[in-house]
């Protein structure tokens, strides 16, 4: 079991914790549905999700948040952008000196790393996604303990997932991510 969430010093970091031990993952509120609807564009298609994953697409870096101005263009998929963002966040807890307490907070002694955390308040239909899921938590983590909500990227990933969301794409043409908001049960 993971320790008191409310005794994680860093207000931004224990937002984080909040909303996986909350039960917010991949499970959206009215709010947070009308929220995605402005900042993102949805899919509601679990399958479409899973494909996005891997896909790869033809896209000037520069449209990236946080990209440098060439134009360059590649073919990426959404698996070697989240893999850079994930270099870019633990090289910011780096170069800000907080790798003891990134330990402390993402592989406390214990035994339970963030990924049991976050598996045990996915919901069950959606298991297959814990890998990415946990990985984009764990990086938001380190982006917030770093250097607040100053990586625009990881901001916009935690607020997918606040809304109920699985970020899963870029979408060029809106310059928006592509996230999954899973249907309204029945």
């Amino acid at each position: 079991m993971y320790p008191d969430i409310e005794a994680i010093q860093n207000p931004l970091v224990r937002e984080v914790f909040a909303l996986v031990a909350g039960d917010g993952i991949l499970r959206p509120a009215p709010a947070g549905r009308r929220l995605a609807s402005e900042r993102f564009t949805l899919i509601d298609s679990y399958d479409e999700a899973w494909e996005r994953l891997g896909q790869s697409w033809l896209t000037p870096v520069s449209s990236l948040p946080g990209a440098e101005a060439e134009d360059e263009v590649e073919e990426l998929c959404w698996s070697d952008i989240v893999a850079d963002q994930a270099v870019t966040a633990s090289g910011q807890v780096y170069e800000a000196g907080l790798r003891a307490e990134e330990d402390r907070l993402l592989r406390p002694s214990h035994g339970d790393d963030f990924g049991d955390f976050v598996a045990a308040h996915l919901p069950g239909k959606y298991r297959v996604l814990l890998d990415a899921a946990g990985g984009d938590l764990v990086d938001c983590v380190r982006a917030r303990l770093a250097v607040g909500t100053g990586n625009a990227w990881m901001e916009g990933i935690f607020l997918a997932y606040r809304c109920g969301g699985f970020p899963c794409g870029w979408d060029d043409e809106n310059r928006r991510l592509v996230v999954f908001l899973p249907p309204e049960e029945e």
